[in-house]
């Protein structure tokens, strides 16, 4: 790598890092610092064990007892940092959040230096659409090779979904938390509807009571792009991922199952051509539309993102 690649991408790095000041240091900025500190060790972990991968000293077994090890270390690392700096003073984000996206990282470096496309530094990545299939004009199935169908060049990040055990889901590509939908009748059934007013002063606002659902009281309304991301364009009725469609049965709890309606749901974004619409994405096929305000559509919260 010569001398102009390293500074373009020292330089893309650094745009994505946070301005720091000379002020006084406080507990969370030392906590911010301890938990980078653990991170970079794990990262150097995960690329000196893909390095002698790539050259064949390790592999089966022993590679994975020595991402293994990666983890562990990461996991004293981490959790030193948050006994240290006390409670209130680190990120909320679970450590299993920072490993799940530095091994990510990782593994998009070790692919970029075997000669494969290095992602971008910073900034929300393209997903894939999911779709794996190929079809003829007659809507026959097919085989993808040699088609330059979507099913056959796959391109983007794929999907990589966290179920937290909280009734939360993470995308670990995007960084978003998602609410976990049930049939229970409780604030998160997928059954209530509610119109686009009801869904921002009604369905967010009783999230964010009390302690907040799932310990967390920041919750709002997806934006049109957020909520088109997970999308799952190989699959229908719901045109979601497994994690937002599985176990969906009668008084099912967001604990123990996760359900989407195959109909539209609500996003935060106004339809600017004419006000008094919103921006949904109908999960039956999974498109987008605009509908009147004053409809009632479902809702999904979610939290987190830059």
């Amino acid at each position: 790598m010569n001398r102009m690649k390293v500074s373009m991408l020292l330089a893309a790095a650094l745009s994505c890092a946070p301005s720091l000041g000379h002020a006084a240091v406080t507990q969370a900025q030392q906590c911010e610092a301890a938990v980078d500190k653990a991170s970079a060790g794990y990262a150097k972990c995960r690329l000196y064990v893909e390095a002698k991968a790539a050259m064949g000293s390790l592999a089966g077994t022993k590679l994975t007892e020595a991402f293994e090890k990666c983890s562990v270390k990461f996991s004293d690392a981490f959790s030193k940092a948050l006994a240290k700096h006390g409670a209130g003073n680190c990120s909320t984000t679970a450590e299993s959040d920072f490993e799940a996206y530095l091994d990510q990282w990782s593994d998009g470096v070790a692919t970029a230096a075997g000669g494969g496309v290095l992602s971008a530094v910073c900034g929300a990545p393209l997903l894939v659409t999911g779709q794996t299939t190929c079809w003829n004009e007659a809507g026959e199935v097919i085989s993808c090779a040699g088609t330059g169908q979507d099913g056959e060049s796959q391109t983007g990040v794929p999907f990589a979904y966290i179920d937290n055990g909280d009734g939360t889901i993470t995308d670990s590509n995007t960084g978003l938390v998602w609410e976990k939908l049930s049939d229970d009748g409780s604030i998160n059934d997928q059954d209530t509807t509610y119109n686009w007013t009801e869904a921002l002063s009604v369905k967010i606002a009783a999230l964010n009571s009390g302690a907040g659902y799932a310990g967390h009281s920041d919750w709002r309304l997806p934006n049109i792009r957020e909520l088109y991301s997970i999308v799952n364009q190989e699959n229908v009725n719901p045109s979601t991922s497994p994690a937002f469609n599985t176990g969906c049965v009668p008084n099912c709890t967001s604990l123990t199952c996760s359900c989407t309606k195959s109909s539209g749901y609500w996003s935060s974004s106004t339809y600017a051509y004419d006000p008094a619409g919103a921006w949904n994405v109908y999960f039956d096929v999974g498109y987008t539309f605009a509908g009147d305000k004053a409809n009632d559509g479902y809702v999904r919260a979610v939290r987190g993102g830059s």
